[in-house]
């Protein structure tokens, strides 16, 4: 957002008046740039506090629900928050990136009154193609799945090329 909507959103639309020697349509196209630069400034705010949300709802998730394990290693700062993606039926989430291209993903459900909070950990797969994902509902299953991912993870996209089941696709003119 540049200094320039910045400084129009701080203004009314209604107060712009006619200047002598101005056309109706150029009082109006004032009004107008006005009336975006609000817009943008109130878009800008909503995905903003859409990423705190998402990432206040992470690390409390995290706190009650594995108190032992990913609660006291990760604070508020190492989660990224990211705003719904309406078109596509997203919630807002966050994530954390846990070392060695491993990350946790959390995302809040709302549904018929109720809130579901899902966690996901994905991780490199190791024929370095794709990664897999494992949904640790438990401390001792993210334990499990951290050690050993080949008895926990199920496929995250593509095909099953992959002899671990990731799901990566291997192009047909490289050789594994």
């Amino acid at each position: 957002m540049d200094d320039t909507t910045t400084m129009l959103a701080t203004q009314d639309p209604a107060t712009v008046l006619p200047i002598e020697g101005d056309s109706p349509l150029d009082t109006l196209r004032q009004q107008a740039e006005i009336h975006r630069a609000h817009q943008e400034m109130t878009a800008y705010f909503a995905t903003q506090a859409q990423r705190e949300e998402a990432v206040y709802a992470a690390d409390d998730h995290i706190v009650h629900t594995l108190p032992t394990t990913l609660g006291p290693v990760l604070t508020d700062d190492h989660w990224t928050g990211y705003p719904a993606l309406r078109e596509n039926g997203l919630a807002p989430s966050a994530a954390a990136h846990l070392g060695h291209g491993t990350w946790v993903h959390h995302v809040q459900h709302h549904a018929n009154g109720q809130v579901r909070d899902e966690l996901t950990l994905i991780a490199p797969c190791p024929c370095g193609r794709g990664y897999r994902q494992a949904l640790p509902l438990t401390e001792d299953l993210l334990l499990e799945a951290v050690t050993d991912f080949d008895s926990g993870p199920q496929p995250v996209f593509g095909d099953q090329e992959c002899p671990h089941s990731c799901g990566s696709v291997r192009p047909s003119d490289q050789p594994f």
